[in-house]
């Protein structure tokens, strides 16, 4: 048994380590850029310190720490796993540049692609002193670099020479750093892009929801407001993981901000379970209500501990919890149409493709897909996109056949 024991885990290191290549450790260099150079995901090219005493270090007393190799090449450096002493957390992260003399009239900025971060301190060498940059959710628009989603900062590193660059990142939101190098002019038109594909992401959400209204105002049916309400939280959701709430809805309120993702999360698992126990019939209502319970209790004690310790375990615990009801939800609606619902068939396609998409963004996070594939980065958004129109549908044939 004990040998069988050691060759099961042998097995299971060499799928793991098939599976995922990428996860090989990371030799830290710096990045050379060269003619051509558009854009990169810079990760792999960092090295970082991570303060767990809250030292309050400066730049002059970091610059001459010993800085740890990034473990594992990845695209997205996840340093929530660390076991902080402080649930507000501090790391700085080091890289270096090296430019070609040809390029030194070109611009180029980094932007760190994670919206959630608290502050961000950013830190270049030149004129024989420190300049630094400060920003993040606890800070004004003025700010920033651009009036953008994320954070952008300038980088002019001098040619032929090794620049080094800092940045610490202080936050008790989720501690995920995802940078990109760009050059200028591929930074704007990806920005644009971006921007416009969002725009047309808070259209149709819009719209749908607007459809929804007439739905409830003609009908005057319970389950209309509580899929307007679903709708709506989902698109706080999206604002809020997308850094857009900031710019647009709540700016200057740190104390919100930390606290908005979750209690969207958990207020939104509540909202779906009663929105599909009113949907689907009441075939195995034992069972849905019991769900319906667990839910409502388990989504309102992290809901309290959110307004007092706004943790990244808080918000990892409601993003488990939203995917498990989401799950089941699908499960529950398949084992009705497998009983003869056969009107549910585009509830099933609805619940289906948002778990999808909640579950290609997990992935993405955690980069067992690739993190700059369009399903990958905009997962969540074309699921909810899919079922709240799937969901519309599936309602108005629930009314015609006088079910809802």
């Amino acid at each position: 048994m004990l040998f069988s024991h050691f060759k099961l885990k042998k097995i299971i290191f060499f799928i793991y380590f098939s599976m995922f290549t990428h996860f090989s450790y990371a030799h830290h260099v710096p990045l050379s850029i060269s003619d051509d150079f558009a854009e990169k995901r810079i990760s792999e090219h960092f090295s970082y310190f991570i303060d767990r005493h809250t030292l309050a270090l400066g730049i002059d007393e970091i610059s001459k720490q010993s800085f740890s190799e990034i473990p594992y090449k990845r695209h997205i450096l996840n340093f929530d796993f660390i076991n902080f002493n402080y649930s507000e957390k501090t790391v700085w992260l080091k890289f270096e540049v090296n430019i070609e003399k040809a390029l030194s009239n070109k611009e180029f900025f980094l932007e760190i692609k994670s919206p959630l971060l608290d502050q961000i301190e950013f830190y270049h060498y030149s004129d024989g002193a420190w300049h630094g940059q400060v920003t993040g959710g606890h800070y004004p628009l003025r700010k920033r670099l651009f009036a953008y989603r994320t954070y952008v900062f300038d980088i002019k590193p001098m040619p032929s020479q090794t620049n080094t660059y800092y940045l610490k990142i202080t936050t008790s939101d989720m501690m995920t750093v995802y940078p990109i190098l760009y050059e200028r002019e591929t930074f704007i038109k990806t920005a644009l892009n971006e921007q416009m594909g969002f725009g047309i992401l808070y259209g149709l959400l819009a719209a749908i929801l607007g459809i929804n209204l007439i739905f409830a105002f003609l009908y005057k049916k319970v389950i209309y407001n509580l899929f307007i309400a679903v709708i709506a939280i989902g698109i706080f959701i999206i604002v809020r993981i997308n850094g857009h709430s900031y710019i647009y809805l709540w700016a200057g309120v740190p104390w919100w901000e930390n606290r908005a993702l979750p209690m969207f999360i958990l207020v939104f698992v509540i909202l779906l379970s009663l929105f599909g126990y009113r949907l689907l019939n009441k075939a195995i209502e034992r069972f849905f209500y019991r769900l319906i319970v667990f839910n409502i209790v388990i989504s309102s004690v992290a809901f309290i501990i959110t307004l007092f310790n706004p943790s990244s375990w808080i918000i990892s615990t409601a993003t488990c919890i939203g995917l498990f009801n989401v799950l089941a939800l699908f499960l529950i609606s398949v084992y009705e149409i497998l009983r003869g619902e056969k009107e549910n068939k585009y509830f099933v396609t609805a619940s289906y493709l948002f778990f999808i998409g909640v579950l290609l963004t997990f992935f993405r996070f955690f980069e067992i897909i690739e993190t700059n594939s369009f399903l990958g980065s905009y997962g969540f958004e074309i699921g909810f996109i899919a079922f709240v129109s799937l969901a519309t549908v599936s309602l108005q044939m629930r009314r015609k056949q006088g079910q809802i």
